[in-house]
């Protein structure tokens, strides 16, 4: 799940930001959270239609892909 924060505030298409606490209070509806840590998703850069021309401010990997902010959850399924 892409962090808040993982893309320009000005685009009116992208995907779906979250904190940590919505995160943990849409997941725990159906599911017993054992953790939530912060992570990265390595991602070649997205293309949408307003998306703006200069590098993204986020580290790279070995391969040239951006490193951008992410929760990792794990979790498991009660009764």
């Amino acid at each position: 799940m892409f962090a808040k924060g993982a893309f320009p505030p000005h685009l009116e298409t992208k995907p779906h930001e979250v904190d940590e606490d919505e995160l943990r209070a849409a997941v725990s509806k159906y599911f017993e959270i054992d953790e939530i840590r912060p992570a990265k998703i390595h991602s070649h850069k997205p293309e949408f239609p307003d998306m703006p021309a200069a590098p993204m401010p986020f580290e790279t990997d070995e391969k040239g892909r951006i490193k951008m902010p992410a929760y990792l959850l794990s979790g498991h399924k009660t009764g």
